[in-house]
């Protein structure tokens, strides 16, 4: 899977954004028999090249489906991922004050129940 997300991040940096995309999707679907933790890092891939495609919006859901799975899983890593891109998307959207409840989640040292 890894290798995977690394080809398919390569070819999004090429420029070959359509085809980054094609294989993050694949490599999401063939996630979905793996762990939770793996299911939220396929998602969080994909929301990266969602956003460099300039989707933000379907970027941000696809972010917090993977901050879902995270939370599921009691991955407290993938959760700060998740956090710390939705900041980086709140704050190109120009949301500051949501960008920084998200900065201050993905330092957390501990899992929250709630999402800012």
């Amino acid at each position: 899977m890894l290798a995977d997300r690394l080809d398919a991040m390569a070819s999004l940096v090429r420029g070959n954004t359509g085809d980054a995309l094609r294989r993050l999707r694949d490599a999401k679907h063939r996630a979905r028999q793996l762990s939770l933790s793996e299911q939220c890092r396929a998602s969080l891939a994909l929301s990266v090249a969602i956003a460099a495609a300039g989707r933000a919006t379907d970027a941000l859901l696809e972010t917090l489906e993977g901050l879902a799975l995270a939370r599921r899983g009691g991955d407290l890593r993938g959760e700060r991922a998740c956090a710390k891109f939705l900041a980086q998307l709140a704050t190109k959207a120009g949301q500051e004050p949501v960008a920084l409840a998200w900065q201050d989640l993905s330092a957390s040292p501990t899992l929250h129940p709630a999402t800012p």
